[in-house]
């Protein structure tokens, strides 16, 4: 049987002092030579820290609650929050945090001292979580990040994607390519997010003395399968557009495959182009020209927040905004 190594065995390889040791281990300072061969000799003896213990001690638990709209489930397998999660993962597990995963209505459904008994240090709240869920996570006086929020809370600190610049550039992609009869597949406005690219979208055709014709804006959820009936509509309409912009890429995705069903030739028949850059849009037919959303730097930036707010109760910020940028590939 493998022995479990302690402080004292640490302190006996190092030649150090247990409180010293114990005060490094705890994140305590002390010489940076001392640190140096303290977390040397914890490495070598592969010392694996008694969370509990330090829990008592530190009155921290090493977790993280990370919440997310319970519509994106399954949450690890999902094409867009997935990656910000696992990014998430990574960098808490770089500051030896561990992570558990609610959905929203978890919450909703939960007294404010039984949510105080999961014991997290911060929770990061992901996409579409209303202002009456972030009031009972303020309750719990447990610092937050908000990642891709559109409920305006006061003094929050946000991280989202630069949605209306990536539209409004992805826009003048397409009219400079030509099109000028564009429809537009939102997801729900009521999301800043889906919001914000609609806006941009807008202003881009305005201008440039184009409109958006009411029969080709079509607002629903943010699925494929909205994406395909929006596609269906617009093979029905009298004036079909010569290209679609879909607020997301799986709205993209299930308007490719409608139009491939009809033996449309995209893009000489008709352009797509999506929002989100999700893995699999370079492998549609033909691939999918989007705005790529870097995914992995939102989930590292507001991990990388929060433990800073974990560790200083004096920290401020509010918004960072990280700058998206069109890919473009065969379907425009």
């Amino acid at each position: 049987m493998t022995k479990i190594s302690t402080i004292i065995d640490i302190a006996r390889l190092s030649g150090v002092s247990k409180s010293t040791v114990s005060r490094v281990l705890l994140g305590g300072s002390c010489k940076a030579a001392t640190k140096q061969k303290i977390l040397e000799a914890a490495k070598k003896l592969n010392y694996q820290p008694n969370r509990l213990a330090r829990a008592m001690i530190t009155k921290k638990t090493g977790i993280i609650g990370v919440v997310i709209y319970r519509k994106n489930k399954p949450f690890l397998s999902h094409p867009f929050y997935g990656e910000i999660i696992e990014s998430i993962a990574k960098e808490a597990k770089m500051e030896g945090y561990s992570m558990i995963m609610m959905a929203d209505d978890e919450i909703n459904n939960m007294s404010l001292n039984h949510l105080i008994q999961y014991r997290v240090d911060g929770f990061i709240l992901i996409g579409y979580i209303t202002l009456e869920l972030i009031n009972i996570i303020k309750k719990t006086e447990v610092p937050y990040v908000l990642i891709n929020n559109s409920t305006n809370v006061e003094d929050a600190t946000n991280v989202i994607n630069d949605d209306y610049n990536g539209a409004y550039d992805a826009a003048i992609h397409l009219i400079q390519k030509g099109y000028i009869n564009i429809a537009y597949l939102s997801g729900p406005i009521e999301h800043m997010s889906y919001k914000r690219r609609l806006d941009g979208f807008q202003a881009a055709l305005h201008e440039n003395g184009l409109r958006i014709n009411q029969h080709n804006l079509y607002i629903s959820d943010s699925t494929a399968e909205c994406g395909i009936d929006g596609a269906m509509k617009i093979l029905q309409s009298k004036n079909m557009p010569d290209a679609i912009f879909a607020s997301n890429d799986m709205m993209a995705i299930g308007a490719l495959q409608v139009f491939n069903s009809a033996g449309l030739k995209i893009p000489n028949d008709i352009a797509v182009m999506g929002f989100d850059d999700i893995y699999m849009s370079q492998y549609t037919v033909p691939s999918l020209s989007t705005v790529h959303v870097d995914k992995i730097k939102i989930g590292s930036i507001a991990m990388k927040k929060l433990y800073t707010m974990m560790n200083d109760c004096n920290y401020i910020d509010e918004c960072t905004v990280i700058p998206a940028k069109i890919v473009i590939r065969n379907s425009t």
